[in-house]
């Protein structure tokens, strides 16, 4: 017996065919959303946040929370869309890194890093929670592209 296509699997000593993945479908139906109200929770004492958008604003639908729900609640996709949502979005959260005085915000910001966000589905809202540290990382990002977009112009203008 021989598999010919990584997507065939040997189930009881003859090969079957997967079923195609949902992750397709589920992302062309939120990559296109462009959530208007973003929830913001509290931050904990460990530097962790969350907010929460409305499964309506990601495009969803009840039946798709029940048809994806096992893709929904993946890593992969609390990581994907969650970061999506921060990064297009990160005016709404930069004030976060400006609310501690320099000792809480060692201790907030500066003492563990993002890693993941979470994800939890719960009275039609989908609440992502990640760290602090991401919205430093986010925000440093920006500006180390906007000053190398300034250097690439100011020489540029020299030649």
């Amino acid at each position: 017996m021989e598999i010919e296509n990584k997507k065939d699997i040997v189930m009881n000593n003859s090969i079957k065919r997967m079923p195609p993945s949902n992750f397709r479908e589920l992302l062309s139906k939120v990559i296109l959303a462009r959530p208007l109200k973003i929830y913001m929770g509290k931050e904990d004492e460990e530097g962790d946040f969350e907010f929460s958008v409305t499964y309506k604003e990601l495009n969803l639908t009840i039946e798709d929370l029940n048809k994806f729900e096992s893709d929904i609640l993946s890593p992969f996709f609390a990581n994907f869309i969650g970061e999506m949502i921060v990064r297009e979005n990160i005016n709404d959260f930069m004030h976060l890194l400006t609310i501690f005085d320099s000792k809480e915000y060692n201790y907030k910001v500066n003492r563990f890093t993002h890693d993941n966000f979470g994800i939890r589905v719960e009275k039609g809202k989908m609440f992502f929670k990640f760290h602090l540290s991401f919205i430093q990382k986010v925000v440093t990002d920006n500006f180390k592209e906007l000053v190398g977009h300034i250097e690439h112009e100011t020489h540029e203008e020299i030649r």
